[in-house]
């Protein structure tokens, strides 16, 4: 296969699909939704899964077997294994814990980065470290924008606003599905968001953030993490009824009341959906044609929308962008985008 062509991660995964059904049917790995799970697969990455040391050494024999069958080669170097809740084994048998991938042996880690997420060995994501990695990768993606061109008074807004959305946001944007931030850390992405726009358009400080994202017509992080938490909620949906994510799902919202489900990313949906007075689609058995979610989604943007406007109206430079910048009602810079 050819890295990089379109075909390759068709034939990639059709290649791979007996290791998956293979360790799928082992018997092993975590009850999730009344269904084993021994295995996670994302592109070229797979991630074991399983309940006690006997059971994962028992699924890297499969692997290997598989490898060896199909003639290809696992680097034990970049596999890694994270035992969760260690301290809960006996401590001689912890130190004794070792696991082997075709008689390699492999290193055992208190915390590992999976799909740019840093989980760590008690059984939680560290996103501390994953919000500073965040910003640290989206202040260099904007060092990269300002490369492009840029001059003291700034870019041209047009080009500022395209640069920025398809370099530097989607950057600020990674894992927002499912992400749990505290006030203070939104805060930081905002801030992060307005010096980034402030910059690219040769603003000064005096300029609001408000008058900042209304110029742009970008919304505010915090309404753009809640429609891209919508966007998978919906997708959700769509799948089908059997799928372990759905079946998950419509476990934690015939229980909305339990911690398990308010500190979940669908306890996140809830409190969306609340806040626009929409808990009526708290479900997963919307219709296909249904535009509830479209519609939330556009109160949420609305919602955004109409805080940055009051904000601005009051402000003394908004006759003043207006007047420079909106040729009309419906100008790019003053639209929702």
């Amino acid at each position: 296969m050819v890295q990089g062509s379109r075909l390759g991660p068709v034939l990639f995964d059709l290649f791979l699909d007996d290791l998956l059904v293979s360790l799928s049917e082992s018997g092993f790995g975590p009850t999730l939704a009344g269904t084993k799970v021994p295995v996670l697969a994302f592109a070229d990455d797979l991630c074991l899964m399983a309940t006690s040391p006997g059971e994962l050494q028992r699924l890297l024999d499969i692997v290997f077997s598989w490898a060896t069958k199909n003639t290809m080669e696992f680097h034990p170097g970049k596999s890694k294994v994270l035992v969760f809740h260690q301290a809960a084994l006996p401590k001689e048998k912890a130190q004794r814990l070792s696991f082997l991938l075709g008689g390699a042996p492999l290193e055992i880690l208190s915390e590992y980065k999976y799909l740019g997420i840093r989980v760590s060995n008690k059984g939680g994501v560290s996103y501390k470290l994953f919000f500073e990695e965040m910003l640290s990768k989206a202040a260099l993606s904007l060092a990269r924008v300002i490369q492009y061109g840029f001059a003291s008074d700034g870019l041209r807004p047009l080009t500022a606003v395209r640069l920025f959305k398809s370099i530097v946001r989607p950057v600020l944007e990674f894992g927002a599905q499912f992400a749990s931030f505290s006030k203070t850390q939104m805060c930081k992405l905002e801030n992060f968001q307005y010096t980034a726009l402030r910059t690219l358009f040769g603003l000064s400080r005096s300029v609001s953030r408000p008058m900042v994202r209304t110029f742009a017509g970008i919304q505010s992080l915090r309404s753009r993490y809640k429609i891209l938490k919508l966007n998978y909620f919906e997708r959700i949906c769509s799948l089908p009824s059997n799928s372990i994510i759905r079946r998950i799902g419509a476990q934690r919202i015939s229980q909305p009341n339990e911690p398990a489900t308010s500190q979940s990313f669908f306890g996140r949906i809830r409190s969306i959906l609340v806040e626009v007075d929409a808990l009526d689609v708290f479900h997963l058995d919307l219709p296909p044609e249904s535009n509830a979610l479209q519609a939330v989604r556009a109160s949420v943007s609305r919602a955004a929308r109409v805080k940055d406007q009051a904000a601005v109206s009051s402000s003394p430079q908004s006759r003043f962008f207006k007047d420079l910048f909106c040729a009309g009602p419906d100008s790019l810079y003053f639209a929702s985008q």
